[in-house]
């Protein structure tokens, strides 16, 4: 019981969750494997976006992925940063079940680069889980998003 109290207050310490979301047995960790459209914000153009889907373990689609992508200015000319803005949905009832809000950098000339994010249930102020990736967005046809991949986790 122990060890398992210890790796659930790890668990919790990683995700940057609350120390007291460890002590409660009753929050269990889904987490799975995500991906979809990647489309980086053009210079003279709007935001960008995310538009993909969270699968669990079993390859189960559970949730639908949608947020702006806002680029921030940054003093490196080599590089591109950014923020991530948006929510995960079931499906299921009229507001979506998670609130995202993350950053993205990476290199400018290749157009790929990391992002994570904390999700926070909706109507919440604490976050239950996070977002981790990659994505590539070449610009050789900008009409066309590109691609990204990576982890999530959600303690309830």
């Amino acid at each position: 019981m122990l060890q398992r109290l210890v790796l659930l207050l790890c668990s919790c310490l990683a995700l940057g969750l609350p120390a007291d979301a460890a002590r409660s047995s009753a929050r269990p960790c889904a987490r799975g494997a995500m991906n979809g459209a990647w489309n980086l914000p053009h210079p003279l153009a709007s935001d960008g976006f995310i538009d993909g889907r969270l699968f669990d373990a079993n390859g189960n689609s559970v949730f639908a992925l949608r947020a702006t992508l806002t680029d921030v200015v940054s003093p490196c000319l080599s590089c591109i940063e950014g923020t991530i803005q948006g929510t995960l949905d079931d499906g299921v009832g009229t507001t979506p079940d998670y609130l995202v809000y993350g950053n993205y950098r990476g290199n400018f000339l290749a157009r790929q680069g990391s992002f994570t994010a904390l999700l926070y249930p909706y109507g919440s102020r604490t976050p239950t889980g996070k977002l981790n990736g990659a994505f590539r967005d070449p610009y050789s046809n900008p009409d066309v998003p590109g691609q990204f991949r990576g982890d999530w986790v959600v303690c309830r």
